[in-house]
């Protein structure tokens, strides 16, 4: 599998996730809608977590450094991502009590678990620090733009828009994939894939990047696999 394959892997994908995406999306009432979300939040408040997992794990400092920076960003002077979060979640309409009181399915749980475990060390060294990047930068900012870009159409019935949202939009916009395999970019993203490239310097290390490429889907879609 050459970068080439692996950039049509990873459109192929978000492609159908985005389409699957929309579908479920468009049934939802709001009610629903709002559920989904509030489950979701869940899936944030894990993300500097499985960043810290990750980085603990691996030995690659270029990788290291790109991570590090991409997972101190979520806390900027001011209010935190999750902050953000809670604040676009209120203009949707949600009281304070209904955000802080929900609490994670055991179904987010199990997915959120998941994750975790695909990120224990059970390979060796080189190969354990090429699946973390693919997945923290696949399943935790790629595939999280590709949900955003529906989520925002949907949450302008709500009032909450590119112009007052602080979480939603921004991430849609700063996640996403805008370059090939091996063009950095400013995104989080394109910030990764230059790095993740000079990892795949054999066949055999970049087939396992496809594999781990397609386990970081099923592993991010599975949130899905539940009623709202």
């Amino acid at each position: 599998m050459n970068f080439s394959q692996i950039d049509a892997l990873e459109n192929g994908i978000m492609d159908e996730y985005k389409l699957g995406l929309e579908k479920l999306v468009r049934k939802m009432s709001n009610a629903e809608f709002k559920r989904m979300l509030l489950q979701r939040k869940w899936t944030s408040y894990s993300f500097t977590p499985l960043y810290d997992f990750g980085i603990d794990g691996m030995q690659n400092e270029k990788a290291k450094i790109i991570l590090r920076g991409i997972r101190n960003d979520e806390y900027p002077p001011g209010p935190s991502h999750r902050e953000d979060l809670v604040h676009d979640m209120k203009i949707m309409g949600m009281d304070i009590e209904e955000i802080m009181n929900t609490q994670p399915s055991k179904h987010t749980e199990k997915t959120i678990k998941s994750q975790f475990d695909f990120l224990r060390f059970n390979e060796e060294q080189e190969m354990h620090d090429i699946k973390v990047v693919t997945f923290l930068r696949f399943a935790l900012e790629i595939l999280v733009s590709v949900e955003y870009s529906v989520f925002v159409r949907r949450l302008e019935d709500f009032g909450l828009t590119r112009r007052n949202s602080r979480f939603y939009w921004p991430h849609f916009l700063h996640d996403m994939k805008q370059h090939p395999l091996g063009h950095r970019g400013e995104t989080h993203s394109d910030m990764l894939s230059e790095q993740l490239a000079s990892m795949l310097d054999t066949l055999k290390k970049a087939a396992a990047c496809g594999r781990y490429i397609q386990k970081s889907y099923d592993l991010r879609s599975g949130f899905f696999n539940q009623k709202f």
